[in-house]
């Protein structure tokens, strides 16, 4: 397993704020995907078997299935920059990506009114565990 394999998370609440202004709160369904760090590791074999690992660096990112109530402005959405993105997990775990910037341009299914939006960075993504 690659050391930066993203991890699937139950959630109760996300936030994006974005360094223009504003912050936007949204409903979310099912998972949020994220990864927390840029290095992924590989095993590397050759000929006398198992001889280490390679390293090759992506950006973290967090991915959210966000539902769309119909107040959601998809536009407004797509314009922030430096963004920061927190999403609070059903476990209490807090997880904060940072100078984000939106990878693609979102995904909308109208049937069920999710839309799939996914914030990248060169930046690891910040864990916090909430003691209780």
């Amino acid at each position: 397993m690659a050391i930066s394999a993203p991890i699937k998370i139950g959630i109760k609440a996300v936030t994006i704020t974005s360094s223009t202004g504003g912050a936007i709160g949204a409903d979310v369904e099912g998972t949020a995907t994220i990864r927390l760090r840029t290095e992924t590791r590989e095993g590397a074999s050759g000929a006398m078997g198992v001889v280490g690992y390679s390293e090759k660096y992506e950006p973290t990112f967090i991915e959210l299935a966000i539902f769309d109530r119909g107040d959601l402005n998809l536009s407004a959405l797509m314009d922030l920059v430096n963004v920061s993105v927190t999403v609070v997990a059903k476990s209490g775990k807090i997880y904060t990506l940072t100078s984000g910037w939106l990878a693609a341009s979102p995904e909308v299914n109208a049937i069920d009114g999710t839309t799939t939006i996914r914030w990248e960075s060169k930046r690891p993504v910040q864990e916090v565990t909430v003691q209780s």
